[in-house]
């Protein structure tokens, strides 16, 4: 088992989706979602002015999100963690895995 493997069986208790949603053109502009994986993690509460704060970011956000390295984690997908949907504004890759930056959005349920 590795570090971060270690590090995420203690910290990382939220199970989420990571979702791609794509809108038609045209005159279908139905959402299509398309599920890219099931990942656990640590949601937290966090606002658009700590982003500015801690990491120089000038971005709307509502969540930030602890979780493994994973190519699914990146700007312009969505999550769904306990009955809600954010759209990741940045991610980075950290030292014990990566970081995302979530704003919520309503969906049409």
């Amino acid at each position: 088992m590795k570090l971060n493997d270690k590090f995420a069986d203690v910290f990382y208790k939220t199970e989420f989706d990571v979702l791609k949603i794509t809108r038609g053109t045209g005159y279908d502009r139905s959402e299509k979602t398309e599920k890219l994986c099931t990942l656990k993690g640590d949601l937290q509460p966090y606002g658009g002015e700590l982003a500015r704060t801690e990491h120089g970011l000038s971005i709307e956000c509502s969540m930030r999100l602890f979780c493994a390295e994973n190519e699914n984690i990146k700007a312009g997908n969505h999550i769904e963690a306990n009955g809600l949907r954010y759209r990741i504004e940045y991610a980075e890759n950290r030292s014990l895995g990566m970081t995302a930056f979530l704003k919520g959005v309503q969906t049409d349920d």
